[in-house]
């Protein structure tokens, strides 16, 4: 499994620093560097509509 870093601490998948979704989507297609581009996977601990994120 991949050592993903994250420092999103309202996100469902953030673990101790560390992403703990298997799959990660990345939005940015075309993007050219990496602060083009963002987490598509994110899912905010905060909103009741993303219990079934888990």
């Amino acid at each position: 499994m991949t050592n993903l870093g994250c420092t999103v601490d309202n996100c469902v998948y953030n673990a101790n620093q560390h992403c703990k979704k298997d799959e990660v989507l990345v939005k940015g297609r075309n993007a050219h560097k990496t602060s083009d581009t963002c987490c598509d996977s994110f899912c905010d601990k905060s909103d009741a509509s993303c219990s079934n994120c888990r």
